[in-house]
């Protein structure tokens, strides 16, 4: 009782990726933080290393995902393969296409690897004001409406009713901006 674990004695990660000391940094805190807030407690201590545990387990997610999931690429790494290891793949190739020619992805990206962000911010999907403004950006970096469609195979007038709000973005059109159309559900609050 009185010794807790934290940084790497709770979850070692592979120095390439330099996320071991913000990880354990953060611990640092919310044990502290934790350890705060029973001060005025009779034992402060009780249940403190499984509520401390429970409460650092969503700060190791992140930066384990992004480190153990790349890692997986070669055969020698060791470990439980996420059925999904494929899909997680080309999701990563393609976050990181879209953010060498968007300024917006590539902050979210910046975002989430120096753990200010949570990794399921990825997730979050983009509205269609997000949506249209991805398509002007990419329309103007091509010089026009016109040269973006033609060069995508789509055609500059729907483009264009896309951008006014007179449609919606279809396969195509996603397919081009390096997006997928995403249906999430959520609880009634």
């Amino acid at each position: 009782m009185g010794a807790y674990p934290i940084g790497d004695a709770i979850c070692r990660f592979n120095p390439l990726y330099g996320q071991g000391m913000t990880v354990a940094s953060k611990e640092a805190y919310l044990l502290h933080g934790m350890l705060a807030s029973r001060a005025s407690e009779h034992d402060p201590l009780e249940g403190l290393g499984r509520a401390f545990l429970a409460e650092a387990t969503p700060l190791i997610e992140t930066p384990w995902m992004m480190a153990a999931i790349p890692d997986f690429v070669f055969p020698e790494t060791r470990g439980e393969r996420p059925v999904d290891l494929k899909e997680r793949l080309r999701f990563a190739g393609a976050l990181s296409r879209v953010a060498a020619r968007d300024a917006a992805v590539q902050r979210l990206v910046i975002e989430v690897w120096h753990m200010l962000r949570p990794r399921n911010a990825y997730q979050d999907p983009m509205n269609l004001d997000e949506l249209r403004a991805l398509l002007r950006r990419r329309c103007d970096e091509a010089g026009s409406v016109r040269a973006w469609a033609l060069k995508h195979g789509v055609s500059p007038v729907y483009v264009g009713h896309v951008l006014a709000g007179k449609r919606g973005a279809g396969k195509a059109l996603l397919d081009a901006l390096g997006l997928v159309r995403v249906i999430r559900y959520t609880e009634k609050k």
